[in-house]
């Protein structure tokens, strides 16, 4: 018979009395020691196994297991460090015993992990390459995904961060990037159907783009023509001051009997003249009263004469050289005796049309008769404005 203990076997009839003892007490100590291994008696089937308890391992792995098949619970477990199936799905219990499920269906539990959802089963795919730093999403192989999200952060190797979102209330529509760069700077516009192009360039003439990094689009310097601008379009307001000056002193209370041209001057020293740098429009020059009490112009004869008593006017300028602008008359007609005729402080003003530039105006005045004809410029100044 099989002998899987190497059991001594005495034989009946044979073997003596002590000899038959010896061997049936060290049959004895050989089975109550045996523990079914190799040479201790036979291995003990599962059929011969009826568990009823956890089965510890005692800290030794359980190997060469073909496959583990698990209860179908109705609730998780509260012990701690524990594998099992629940409603279908994989779940483990870590230190704490917080279960944590990790399927979910047919598919891994990916937000227990936070990954990607979704993928399996299906040909898509989201890749990481650790040497460029880039996530590629795939629907297939060789083919990219559609990526759906809210709004987008991009961030620059400095830290610094642009973050690109949708407006508020806005419908939806498709935006289409140029297929190309340009082989130089153009203008960006969009269309109806959303096809961003770069096809539009400026004419040079009227709008540039100017060749400095980054390139500018500005309007050309002198590209807009009077005949490109609407009647009434440019306001006062929006063109430029006009320049304008008045005399630094006023004639105070100048007198000449001279036949021949004087400058009008203060105190008799200096002249009265005004200075002023031009755009290149026309300037008024006129007189104008100096101070707010008795301010004008006159010309007066005392003698028993009568007849024509008149003073002369003229306003020089300086420029590249001394120009004589016009003149003005006053006066009238002499009756027997004293005879004076006031015309107001604004009686003198010209008009003058020259290049942008520096121009100085001076005020002269001369009389008709020497001899009793007197003309006199009370607290008058000179001023000049640019239209």
């Amino acid at each position: 018979m099989a002998n899987p203990m190497n059991l001594t076997i005495p034989t009946v009839s044979v073997s003596p009395g002590p000899e038959y003892a010896e061997s049936i007490n060290a049959d004895l100590a050989l089975i109550a020691a045996h523990t079914h291994i190799d040479g201790e008696g036979n291995p003990v089937p599962v059929a011969g196994l009826d568990i009823d308890d956890d089965l510890p391992m005692n800290a030794h792995a359980l190997t060469e297991a073909g496959a583990v098949a698990f209860e179908d619970l109705d609730a998780t477990l509260v012990d701690v460090t524990r594998i099992y199936v629940k409603d279908g799905d994989l779940y483990y219990n870590n230190d704490d015993g917080v279960p944590i499920q990790l399927t979910v269906g047919t598919t891994i539990n990916a937000s227990a992990v936070g990954g990607f959802t979704g993928l399996a089963g299906t040909t898509g795919a989201a890749t990481y390459n650790s040497g460029t730093g880039t996530f590629t999403f795939t629907s297939d192989t060789g083919v990219a995904a559609t990526v759906a999200t809210g709004p987008l952060v991009v961030t620059a190797t400095d830290g610094d961060r642009i973050t690109i979102i949708t407006p508020t209330n806005t419908t939806n529509y498709t935006l289409e990037l140029p297929p190309a760069m340009p082989a130089s700077s153009k203008i960006l516009r969009m269309t109806s159907t959303g096809v961003i192009e770069c096809t539009l360039d400026v004419d040079g003439s009227s709008l540039e783009i100017t060749g400095a990094a980054p390139p500018v689009l500005q309007v050309k310097a002198l590209g807009i023509a009077t005949s490109m601008i609407a009647a009434t379009a440019v306001t006062r307001a929006k063109q430029a001051a006009v320049g304008q000056q008045v005399s630094a002193a006023d004639s105070d209370n100048f007198t000449t009997s001279s036949t021949s041209y004087v400058d009008v001057t203060s105190g008799g020293a200096v002249a009265v003249a005004v200075t002023i740098t031009t755009s290149g429009r026309p300037v008024i020059i006129a007189t104008q009263n100096a101070v707010a009490g008795d301010s004008f112009l006159s010309v007066l004869k005392q003698d028993a004469g009568t007849g024509d008593i008149f003073a002369f006017l003229q306003i020089n300028v300086t420029g590249s050289a001394t120009t004589t602008l016009g003149h003005v008359q006053i006066g009238g007609l002499q009756v027997a005796g004293f005879s004076s005729i006031l015309s107001p402080a604004s009686a003198v003003w010209c008009l003058y049309a020259a290049a942008a530039g520096t121009y100085t105006f001076t005020l002269q005045a001369k009389v008709n008769d020497m001899t009793t004809t007197q003309f006199e410029a009370q607290s008058i100044s000179l001023v000049a404005y640019e239209l």
